[in-house]
Parts: C-alpha cells; structure tokens; sequence
C-alpha cells in the first residue's frame, strides 16, 4: 500500500502544472474513449499540418509550421498519462483527458479524476468536445456510445444538468471513411441515439453532432476546421462549472482510495501520539504534506474520505490544544526553557495549515500570557540585579 500511496502523491504532482496552465483562461475539455483521437482533434484543431503516415494512422507533418501540443496514440492504450493542456490558440485552450475506458492502475486513475477535478474548478470557462470514433457507433448494439454517453451524464452530474447544458457542447464523430458519405455517419449516430437512450439524452445531444476530417477531405455532410473553431467559440459556457463535473471511478479505484485514506490517517495518528515534549516541527511537516493529500481525495467526494479527513483535522487541532495546555503547565512551574520549547513548536505548526484548525485553538491569548510572563521574568531579573548592586 505504501508504494501506491507514493504512485499516487507522483502523479497528483504531475497533474499540477497543467492545472496552473489553464488557470483564468477559457477552456474545452476534449472527451472520449481511448482511440476516440482527442490528440489529433486538438492538433488538428490548433492548426497542425496532418497527413496518414506509412502505418495508415493520421499524424503531424514533421514540418508543419505549428508543433503538436500532445502525443497522438494509437491503438488501445492511452497515450495521456495525465491531462495535456495545449497552449492557447485562437482564444481557446485544450484538455486533453486520458481515455475513459483506459485503465492504466487505480493510482492512476484516481490522480487523473482528481487532476481533472482541479483543471475544470481553476479555469475561466469550461465547454466540451465530446468525440467517439464511428466503429463504435455500430459495434455491439452501441455498447461503447453507451458508456461514453453514461460518462458524459455523470460528468454534468445528471441528464438535468447536460439538458440544461446541451449548448456548451459538441459532439464529434471521428475516424470516417472518405468514400462514406459523413451525412450516413451522422445519421447514423442520430438514430442510435433515439433506439437506445431515453428521450432526454436523445434530445440533448442529437442536434449537437458534427463530423470532420483532420485531413480535411471534402466529404459531404462533414465540416471543416475553422467552422469547428467558430463553432466552439459560440459555445455557451458551462454553468456553475465549478461544481459541475463529476468523477469517473471504477470499484477499484474506490477502494484503494479509500485503503489509502485510512493508511494515511493511521500514519498522521501515529505522529500526532507522540508526547508533548517529543513531537517536532518535522513531525508537524511531514503531517501537513499528508494532510494536504487528503485535501485533494476529498475532491472525489468520497464520503468515507470525506469522514476521515474531518478526524484527522479533529486530530490536529487537539494535539494543539494538548500542547498549549502543556505549555501553560509548565510555565506555571517555572520551566521556562521547555515552556519557550513548546510556545515556538505551537506557533510554527499552527502557521502550516488552515484557519479553521488554527481557530481551535486561542494562541492569541496563549501570546499574551507568554508575553506577561516574559516581562514579569525579566521584572524579576532586574530586581535581582538591582539588590545584588
């Protein structure tokens, strides 16, 4: 457990510099499969040069004029470990969110639900690109438009709420067949959508569906990419995105989320039941970065973590009440060196985390007492000067 709780803090960390990436600015989350091609809509999107290589897959030209933002995978391992932001073109940023159905290990997973959680909340605006590549419209009675339609729902947190938000979307069927019509492909996708979904995700997303080519054949019926831009652009954003999107976690992943909760607040314990006089400000270090962590599993909104995080900020502010009343002890009997000891302990821990757990305990008046106390020891060393004279 400890090894995928350390996998875990990596690839939270790794998450944290494409979320500074998008911070204020208008963003369009790319959503889908893996496969589904998310890299090469969005470098096609910024205005990459495309062509098929000799594997028969779509790629970036090695001299086209503007570099890929993101790698482009192919097969059914997703090539986003975490979420890639592109740079900003044309007023828009890209996010790149690794493939659903793509399981690369829970540690993963639950750092990409959260990373996902923060890129979304620290943006400007949020709309969707929501792409499915069109094999799969037909495959298995719709199986996989299916779960990419049931993980669209819960990232807008309900059908209400993608009804509500159907403006700010757009659905894109990818990887067509040039000598296809792409008028059948949407089509297609439409009455898929009324056979095997309710009226209410039918409706929401039937008039939403668009087709392109990121090697920009002329296929009827299809559009082309400053349409999409200008299409994106008149995207109304999400409402309270904030609070909008979801999570998209397996059992799995659920559990050992909830295994490493509760080995870490068993290991913040551990620290915290040190005494008094042992504990240091190394100790309070090493539970602030723990603490911190339970800070970003709380944004699964787990209630089992939820509850764990909630004891564990309990159990820091009582070890500071703890050390305050020891402080006081001490001071009271004269031991001045160990009273000092634990006032400078108390104040520097307090400062590493949050107000809420600070107001538990009244160090302002622990302050003061510290205070008087100090200038009566120093009154009564001048006195003692003063009669030694």
């Amino acid at each position: 457990m400890q090894s995928s709780i350390k996998l875990l803090y990596e690839c939270i960390d790794h998450g944290k510099k494409p979320i500074e990436d998008v911070k204020g600015k208008d963003l369009v989350i790319v959503i889908g499969n893996t496969g589904a091609g998310k890299s090469t809509t969005i470098n096609y999107l910024i205005g990459c040069d495309m062509y098929r290589n000799e594997k028969d897959n779509i790629a970036v030209k090695n001299d086209s004029k503007i570099p890929p933002i993101v790698n482009i995978g192919h097969g059914f391992v997703s090539e986003t470990f975490i979420p890639g932001v592109s740079a900003e073109y044309n007023g828009i940023t890209y996010a790149d969110c690794p493939g659903f159905k793509d399981n690369r290990g829970e540690e993963i997973n639950i750092a990409n639900a959260i990373n996902i959680r923060n890129m979304v909340r620290d943006a400007k605006s949020v709309r969707a690109l929501i792409l499915i590549e069109f094999a799969n419209l037909i495959s298995n009675r719709a199986q996989n438009l299916s779960e990419l339609i049931k993980i669209s729902t819960k990232l807008f947190n309900g059908e209400e709420s993608l009804k509500k938000n159907k403006n700010s979307l757009i659905v894109g069927v990818t990887k067509l067949n040039k000598d296809i019509g792409t008028v059948h492909y949407v089509k297609n996708m439409k009455s898929l959508l009324d056979k095997y979904f309710s009226d209410s995700i039918a409706g929401n997303l039937r008039d939403r569906v668009i087709t392109f080519d990121p090697l920009e054949f002329i296929i009827e019926g299809g559009v082309r990419r400053d349409v999409i831009i200008d299409m994106i652009k008149k995207l109304n954003p999400i409402e309270d995105h904030k609070k909008m999107f979801g999570t998209i976690l397996l059992d799995s992943d659920l559990k050992m989320l909830t295994e490493a909760s509760y080995k870490i607040s068993d290991e913040i314990d551990n620290i915290l039941n040190k005494e008094p006089n042992k504990i240091k400000i190394e100790d309070f270090i090493l539970v602030k970065e723990q603490f911190e962590y339970m800070l970003y599993f709380n944004i699964i909104e787990h209630k089992g973590v939820e509850s764990l995080l909630k004891h564990i900020e309990n159990n820091i502010a009582s070890k500071f009440v703890s050390i305050s009343k020891e402080f006081t002890q001490l001071y009271g009997e004269g031991k001045i060196e160990d009273a000092d000891r634990l006032f400078d302990l108390l104040t520097n821990s307090m400062q590493l985390f949050n107000q809420e757990i600070q107001s538990k305990v009244d160090h302002i008046s622990l302050k003061k007492y510290k205070e008087s106390l100090d200038l009566k020891r120093k009154t009564t060393k001048e006195e003692n000067e003063k009669e030694k004279k």
